[in-house]
């Protein structure tokens, strides 16, 4: 079904069949993204840069390529990321509507990276967009709608320069909120040299009434 007409129930008229009917998509929705970075002494980040996307993440990437282009679409990310570099984009599965889609991009970030003496600091936590929460209101009037169960997650690794320690890494998280609408979970882990973060925020209920809509704006 077109995301438009994801509304809970809707009437079905007919000569035999009539009366509401489920307007529900089990199409598995899903964005999963890695990004592997190597960081120099000068502080410099520069990697690669993988997403798939399927289900209706997938449709709705495939409307912004048909109307902004591919062009269009990259120099959004650059509006929003200024500090992100993309040097190569390809993408994979355009024009098969019920395939995912794969988009790599060959990176480097500025200014992510701070030198204090012989230190090293950084936020391990990346995106492409800079965002803010959409549930800013203090009160809400009505449900929240996401339109469809979805997942997204991200893996972030670092490789760090010889002669360099880890001295410290995030605290892991992890959330669920009550009657489970959504999950949130936040891991770092060390691997010899290396940071691994991994990101995973999970909507399982789409509708959210609107007495459980302070867990969501919190999460």
């Amino acid at each position: 079904l077109p995301e438009e007409c994801l509304n809970g129930s809707g009437w079905q008229a007919g000569q035999y069949n009539t009366g509401f009917v489920p307007l529900k998509n089990n199409t598995e929705t899903e964005s999963k993204s890695k990004i592997s970075l190597k960081l120099d002494q000068e502080g410099n980040l520069t990697g690669r840069y993988t997403e798939i996307n399927t289900g209706y993440f997938a449709l709705n990437l495939r409307w912004v390529l048909k109307l902004e282009g591919i062009d269009g679409y990259l120099a959004g990310i650059r509006a929003n990321s200024t500090d992100v570099e993309l040097n190569k984009s390809e993408f994979s599965n355009l024009t098969t509507p019920d395939s995912s889609i794969t988009e790599f991009h060959e990176i480097k970030i500025k200014n992510g990276v701070q030198i204090a003496k012989n230190k090293l600091l950084f936020n391990p936590s990346l995106s492409f967009v800079s965002s803010k929460n959409p549930f800013y209101l203090e009160e809400r009037s009505y449900p929240i709608d996401f339109g469809y169960p979805n997942s997204q997650s991200r893996v972030v690794e670092f490789d760090i320069p010889a002669g360099y320690t880890i001295t410290q890494k995030p605290t892991d998280l992890s959330v669920t909120t009550l009657n489970d609408f959504a999950t949130y979970s936040y891991k770092s882990e060390i691997v010899n040299n290396k940071i691994i973060v991994t990101q995973v925020f999970s909507i399982l209920k789409p509708e959210v009434p609107v007495a459980e809509y302070n867990q969501v704006r919190d999460l």
